[in-house]
């Protein structure tokens, strides 16, 4: 198993506060060694992080609005902010001047997308 991302991270330094069962508060600094863990490990880590953060605004969803995200891409930065319906993402970008029809595409196929937008922008570097 790789570990290039684990190695790339190396060893990070950080301060936290836990509180015991007794009541008692303790501020620890520690260093975490990543150098050691796979690739796999770190993306489940990593993962698991964003999934915590994004619990509390799914909660603010309808049953089928939580259904109509299942197989939704999202971007790492933005779990944990207020999670927009589907049907509001669209509203967004169609306000945005973008079709229906590319809003959709954008949202379920983020990266043939990006992939597109790339190619018209070549397309246009190369007839100036």
């Amino acid at each position: 198993m790789e570990n290039t991302l684990g190695k790339a991270i190396g060893i990070v330094k950080h301060t936290f506060s836990v509180k015991n069962d007794a009541g008692d508060k303790v501020q620890l600094n520690i260093e975490v060694d990543f150098t050691t863990s796979t690739d796999s490990d770190v993306k489940a880590w990593l993962v698991s992080n964003r999934i915590i953060a994004g619990q509390r605004p799914l909660r603010t969803l309808s049953k089928e609005e939580l259904k109509n995200l299942d197989y939704t891409t999202f971007i790492a930065q933005d779990i944990g902010r207020k999670v927009k319906s589907r049907e509001e993402q669209i509203q967004t970008l169609v306000s945005a001047g973008l079709s229906e029809k590319l809003a959709k595409f954008k949202l379920d196929s983020p990266e043939k997308f990006q992939a597109a937008i790339d190619k018209y922008e070549a397309a246009l570097e190369e007839s100036e």
